[in-house]
């Protein structure tokens, strides 16, 4: 099915990657599939969302093959705050992990497996928000306050390392202020604090991709 706007994860244990959620031109999905990363294929259905929406964030750890899905813009204008989590390995529906602090959408998100975190970073939750939060993966629980982007921005992309912790947070825009942004923020996700300033892109984006290499 032809659609956009949604979230993925993927996991090196069982070379899996899910795509879930998104929407076509008028409906709102719920829907989780998955490919075998290494061969060639289509995708399969792997399960459902607890939301129909679009644009949630979304990362996933390698301790418990675990995928969070945070917020997501949904029908009547409706933002969502929910964590909905999904064990890469096995297709099944997603279950609820707890709520994030704001109920935000189009936000980035990334994590790192040493320390078994997920930050989500900027978004759309009535204003362009700076906020970052972060989740334990493996502890289902509510997110906590982790710091502040440098500007708030809503459609950043999000990417890590294992090597020093360090994840960035690129791009974004700011309808308001009617301005898309060529920064690129940096966090230790080891340790809670605000972002800090790592450089500019080569142009203006909104809504990028990230990736890295550990």
């Amino acid at each position: 099915q032809a659609k956009y706007l949604m979230g993925s994860a993927s996991n090196g244990t069982n070379d899996r990657a899910i795509f879930g959620a998104g929407t076509t031109t008028s409906v709102y999905l719920n829907t989780v599939e998955y490919i075998t990363i290494s061969t060639p294929s289509n995708t399969q259905d792997f399960g459902d969302l607890i939301l129909q929406c679009y644009d949630p964030s979304s990362t996933s750890n390698g301790t418990n093959e675990r995928a969070v899905f945070n917020g997501g813009h949904g029908t009547n204008t409706t933002t969502y705050n929910v964590i909905e989590y999904l064990t890469i390995s096995t297709p099944s529906n997603a279950q609820d992990f707890g709520d994030l602090i704001n109920t935000v959408y189009a936000s980035g998100a990334t994590s790192n497996a040493t320390f078994n975190r997920g930050v989500i970073a900027g978004g759309f939750d009535g204003t362009y928000t700076n906020v970052i939060e972060y989740v334990t993966i493996s502890t289902i629980s509510n997110s906590y306050d982790f710091g502040d982007l440098t500007i708030g921005r809503s459609n950043t992309k999000a990417t890590s390392n294992t090597i020093n912790n360090r994840g960035v947070i690129v791009g974004g825009v700011n309808g308001t202020l009617n301005t898309i942004y060529n920064v690129i923020d940096y966090i230790d996700i080891s340790t809670i604090g605000n972002a800090q300033d790592s450089g500019d892109l080569t142009s203006i984006r909104s809504a990028p991709t990230a990736t890295s290499n550990a």
